[in-house]
């Protein structure tokens, strides 16, 4: 435990052309992130929705996740529902888990379009993955 807490203490990532973030201010406690929505590209190759995210990803996976160039991650978290979902608002059993900013995980981006439209909701992607200990603040 006690090298977890060192390794999250002083785990800086590099932001940009010499910017750092600082995880530790980042991430609320209890890893919670806000739902601010300034997307930035770790070197995971995963987009996610803001910093604070990045580093509880960094956290979970206990190991340093950059931020890099967003052309490495050239994909777009949101998906384009209209395209996702097949008729009779059906979705392909594909296993391509998301994250979305009610902490829940959705099985591939097509289910959270559905619960979008099914329960006029506006759940928004906050990572590709399983949501993990990731709680985000209103």
């Amino acid at each position: 435990m006690r090298s977890h807490i060192t390794f999250v203490a002083f785990m800086l990532l590099a932001r940009g052309f010499g910017e750092t973030l600082d995880c530790e201010k980042e991430v609320l406690p209890g890893n919670a992130c806000g739902r601010d929505s300034n997307p930035v590209c770790g070197d995971d190759g995963t987009m996610y929705e803001n910093a604070c995210l990045l580093c509880v990803a960094s956290r979970e996976r206990n190991r340093r996740i950059s931020v890099v160039s967003s052309s490495l991650c050239s994909e777009s978290l949101q998906p384009n529902c209209t395209k996702e979902v097949l008729p009779g608002n059906s979705c392909t059993r594909m296993s391509k888990p998301v994250c979305g900013d009610d902490g829940k995980t959705y099985s591939n981006p097509c289910m959270l379009c559905v619960f979008n439209k099914e329960h006029d909701a506006s759940v928004r992607v906050v990572r590709r993955g399983r949501c993990g200990g990731i709680k985000t603040l209103p």
